[in-house]
């Protein structure tokens, strides 16, 4: 009987021992930590995976956005896999505050600005969102820095309150300039906020390589 239970408790630890190999050696792939979607945006050699998936940088260096009007950073560090592509998101604390930031990697347009063979500007919306029930809406602007791996947030503008975008167009950029025109949806007067919005507008913007410059709504 003794026998028996040995050899029972020695099929357990094999068990448990395989498990742990198959777990850690089965493939050489990245160890994520995985909840509803979201992915934790580190592999198991250290590197940002925000970085490697979104820009194939390997590096440590974390993508920051500054908060507008604050002077406060949300660090970009998780992923999560949407119908649309990936979301990059991150948490901020502003004082007491405490918020998420959130952006569609889809939606990461380059421009033709010019400025060094190794440095790319890009814009992106993101969203910032706190304890209350608002989701503001920015276009943000970011040099791209291929040498070092680092990315820099230039600037920010304000676009809406839980609007929709729908499109980014960057035209006649060149010479240090650019023109943007971003088409989005806006809650009508007669709307609840908890609805989709519906109002089609379109905005017309300047770049220069280190702001936006801002034009009439069109």
């Amino acid at each position: 009987m003794l026998k028996k239970i040995l050899l029972i408790v020695l099929a357990v630890i094999t068990v448990i021992i395989m498990a742990g190999i198959y777990r850690f050696n089965f493939t050489n792939a990245d160890i994520y930590v995985e909840d509803s979607g979201q992915v934790i945006a580190w592999d198991h050699t250290g590197q940002n995976e925000v970085m490697r998936t979104l820009f194939s940088f390997k590096t440590d260096n974390i993508w920051q956005i500054k908060l507008p009007e604050s002077k406060a950073r949300a660090q970009l560090t998780e992923l999560e896999k949407t119908e649309e592509g990936y979301y990059a998101k991150g948490q901020y604390r502003d004082g007491d505050e405490l918020g998420l930031v959130r952006l569609n990697s889809s939606q990461i347009t380059m421009l033709n600005v010019e400025y060094s063979s190794s440095v790319n500007i890009f814009i992106v919306p993101f969203s910032v969102s706190n304890q209350g029930s608002g989701v503001f809406w920015y276009l943000g602007l970011f040099k791209l820095n291929a040498d070092n791996f680092e990315i820099k947030h230039l600037d920010s503008l304000f676009l809406g309150d839980r609007i929709r975008i729908k499109k980014l167009t960057v035209d006649s950029v060149g010479d240090g300039t650019g023109n943007i025109r971003i088409n989005y949806l806006q809650h009508a007067q007669t709307q609840s906020m908890s609805e989709i919005p519906v109002t089609k507008l379109e905005r017309n913007l300047g770049v220069i390589q280190t702001g936006f410059l801002i034009k009439p709504f069109m």
